[in-house]
């Protein structure tokens, strides 16, 4: 009986142990962008385009237009942009 029952408790701790050794996988960086803009005069926005080594890529300036990176339709307009 004493032998069933330390045979068990092992078994379970083998069981939730394994469990946490998995990790989730995190996702890999593809690119991410940059949003400049100047505070004072809203006059234009400069969206620069980085790789994951942070190596520019390509660099988009609307003229006329002030983007807010707090507002999430902003946010997916400069994710539309770039796409294209």
């Amino acid at each position: 009986m004493k032998k069933q029952l330390i045979l068990i408790v092992m078994l379970l701790g083998v069981l939730t142990l394994s469990g946490f050794a998995e990790k989730p996988k995190k996702k890999a960086v593809k690119s991410f962008w940059v949003l400049e803009t100047n505070i004072y005069s809203k006059t234009y926005s400069i969206i620069n385009v980085y790789d994951a080594n942070a190596t520019l890529i390509r660099t988009i300036k609307l003229e006329g237009e002030y983007l807010n990176t707090l507002k999430r339709k902003d946010r997916k307009r400069i994710n539309k942009l770039i796409e294209q």
